[in-house]
């Protein structure tokens, strides 16, 4: 029988991945309509003591945790820690069905992942969990999880409890240091230093050894690719639900590479989309090969219709633009059409968060932070002189993708090093 544990941690960037996670949590996505047993969903078990009357809020139960802690977002930083604990269906099925929530073992590995989540990352940390018996696997506890930790607020401002996934991990890889040679000595890297455990290495420790000591003394962690020479040890334990996110994301970059693709198009002028009685209508540029035309109308066939009444009103602003040549010189027009170019680009790049039109103040661009003053002051010089184009352009273009609450960037930040992370002891 197996007996093995394991850990898969993504980390939260945006208000726009929690609520993806949320609509996953109620069903209200497009993997649960494909996937889920409806009539086993309220059979799911679910925690939150930040919102104990709807713990499927997991927004609202966010925003509480922060209204109870005090606790500000770092700047640039994860928000919050996706972790999904997972333990052999084998161990679950000695007492009973591994999916009937009633089983004794079921409970116990939904009281004890929460219990584990509370004692290394806080006791205020654990925004929500829940265990899912409505789906075809079994043994698995999402924890959504918020560890925090005093950091300096720099010249000479007082330090402030800031949520740190980062700092949280850190602190779990220090308890469970590298283990020594077989002679005693400390193992080293390639600069002759102590090596150090990788955080995500740690947690596998962690959580193994706290589902031996609370579930079944016979789990245990997964041994070590390096050691096991294996790729994926962790494999039988969570390749269904590592599909099913794989599934999601794909499906979501997907959608947000057609849109920004379609928007590219409009600005060269290889297609039009417009609204015309009732009917939404594609015409693409005559110019274009076969392949290319064909391509294109295809995207805009996987849009919805609300999309793609956006991006008519894109094509719309683009047509305007484009009038203007007749009143301007060659020059000016050019340079419209690059500022709207650019606006797009920005904006996927996340360094124009969107525009907004202000009663009094007319249409304003909204840049980001995150941006140095020099790339801002360079963007300004492209976009402000047609603010009245650009800003409205942007808009739109926000509309369309806010359709699925996260977009491309957010997207690729996820699927990055500081994203989901099987680590090396899985």
């Amino acid at each position: 029988m197996k007996a093995l544990v394991a850990v898969r941690v993504q980390q939260i960037k945006s208000m726009a991945t929690i609520r993806m996670a949320e609509a996953h949590g109620k069903r209200e996505d497009e993997v649960s309509e494909k996937r889920v047993e409806k009539s086993r969903t309220v059979l799911n078990l679910v925690a939150s003591r930040y919102s104990p009357a709807a713990p499927l809020e997991l927004e609202i139960a966010y925003k509480a945790f922060k209204e109870a802690t005090g606790a500000s977002e770092g700047k640039g930083a994860a928000i919050m820690a996706h972790m999904i604990a997972v333990i052999s269906p084998d161990v679950l099925a000695e007492t009973g069905d591994p999916r009937d929530p009633n089983n004794p073992q079921v409970q116990a590995l939904f009281e004890q992942a929460q219990a584990w989540a509370r004692s290394e990352f806080g006791e205020e940390s654990l925004i929500a969990a829940r265990l899912d018996v409505d789906e075809k696997g079994a043994g698995v506890v999402d924890l959504f999880v918020c560890p925090t930790a005093m950091q300096s607020g720099g010249r000479g401002r007082k330090p402030k409890l800031t949520i740190s996934v980062k700092s949280g991990l850190e602190a779990v890889a220090k308890k469970y240091p590298m283990p020594p040679n077989e002679d005693g000595t400390p193992v080293l890297n390639k600069y002759g230093r102590p090596k150090k455990k990788r955080n995500y290495s740690a947690l596998q420790d962690s959580w193994g050894d706290w589902a031996s000591q609370h579930i079944d003394q016979r789990l245990r962690r997964g041994d070590p690719k390096k050691e096991t020479q294996r790729k994926h040890v962790h494999a039988d334990l969570l390749r269904e639900r590592a599909e099913e996110l794989d599934r999601r994301e794909r499906a979501i970059e997907e959608k947000e590479w057609n849109t920004a693709e379609i928007v590219r198009a409009i600005g060269k002028d290889e297609i039009r989309l417009s609204f015309q009685g009732g009917k939404h209508k594609t015409a693409t540029s005559t110019t274009l090969s076969e392949e290319r035309r064909a391509a294109l109308k295809q995207m805009v066939r996987s849009l919805p219709s609300d999309t793609r009444s956006i991006l008519a009103e894109v094509t719309e602003l683009k047509l305007d633009a484009t009038a203007t040549k007749e009143a301007a010189q060659e020059s000016g027009h050019d340079a419209i059409l690059k500022a709207m170019q650019s606006g797009a680009e920005a904006f996927y790049r996340r360094e124009v968060i969107g525009a907004e039109e202000a009663p009094e103040m007319g249409w304003r661009i909204n840049y980001s932070d995150q941006i140095t003053e020099r790339r801002r002051s360079v963007l300004s010089a492209i976009l402000e002189p047609f603010r009245s184009v650009v800003a409205p352009f942007i808009a739109a273009i926000a509309r369309a993708v806010r359709r699925w609450d996260v977009t491309a960037k957010e997207v690729a930040d996820e699927r990055n090093d500081s994203g989901w992370d099987y680590g090396p002891g899985l």
